[in-house]
């Protein structure tokens, strides 16, 4: 299956995956789109690494200012998007 076959739901169920090979509190958690990133009860040094496990993911290499603009799954979700 390519991205662009993929729907925004279906990329946050991908995004839930990575983030917990990181952290086991988040095993089986389903994020939605407008959930925070804050909420997952995460710090920016673990938000830093789920970033770059959804870069090597999806072959991707976001621009290095990404952490300021993350706020919500779905800004991954365009981020990811964007490519």
């Amino acid at each position: 299956m390519t991205l662009a076959n993929l729907t925004d739901q279906d990329l946050a169920e991908k995004i839930s995956e990575v983030a917990a090979t990181i952290d086991t509190r988040l095993v089986g958690l389903k994020l939605g789109l407008d959930d925070g990133i804050a909420e997952l009860g995460i710090d920016s040094i673990t938000t830093m690494e789920l970033i770059v496990k959804i870069e090597d993911s999806f072959g991707l290499d976001f621009p290095d200012d990404v952490l300021a603009t993350v706020v919500t799954v779905r800004d991954l979700v365009v981020l990811i998007r964007q490519g």
